[in-house]
């Protein structure tokens, strides 16, 4: 059993601008333990502890997904935490649509077309999509947080074109979670 989830990642440059413009969140709570740059994506399905078996029908619903969407145009509108509400576990930077739906494409309908064709085969995670990057972990010492009081002034956006599907295996660690990515495919539809 390996524990996989299925994103989209953004290209290098977008990914270093949203950490630079989320500088003085770092600065004002030290105490969360802050994704680098480099491990930000948008998680479209998390599969969890999946069988090797099942790694073949993901591959395929990928590549059929990535030649019928185009990349999604996103931008950020501002940052968050999950819950929504009380102690957070995540500071996350939500994500809002801006792709212009001509038919077919947008982060919505990606997610849709790939649970449509994985969950018949695939036990699936159930919450309701909300597009967003996770920025920073809450540990559970941290006690409460003087956010989001002053997240609610920060800019929003900045926009993002993500353009590469990854299968990602996510391994579990006490200083935090890698991920590496098992399969890649570009959207091209």
């Amino acid at each position: 059993m390996t524990r996989l989830f299925l994103a989209l990642t953004l290209p290098e440059y977008e990914a270093a601008a949203l950490w630079r413009n989320r500088e003085g969140m770092r600065v004002t709570s030290p105490r969360l333990r802050w994704i680098e740059a480099s491990q930000f994506h948008i998680t479209l399905l998390f599969f969890g502890d999946t069988e090797s078996s099942d790694v073949p029908l993901i591959c395929e619903a990928m590549d059929r997904g990535a030649d019928l969407f185009p990349p999604p145009v996103l931008e950020t509108n501002g940052p968050g935490q999950f819950p929504s509400k009380g102690q957070p576990r995540v500071i996350v930077e939500h994500l809002k649509d801006v792709s212009g739906l001509t038919g077919k494409g947008g982060l919505s309908s990606l997610h849709h077309f790939l649970y449509s064709a994985l969950s018949p085969r695939i036990a699936l995670e159930k919450r309701k999509f909300k597009p967003h990057i996770t920025l920073a972990r809450v540990s559970r010492g941290a006690g409460m947080l003087a956010f989001p009081s002053p997240v609610e002034t920060i800019e929003r956006g900045q926009t993002l074109h993500p353009v590469d599907l990854v299968l990602y295996e996510s391994i579990l660690r006490p200083e935090g979670a890698v991920y590496n990515p098992l399969y890649t495919r570009r959207l091209e539809g």
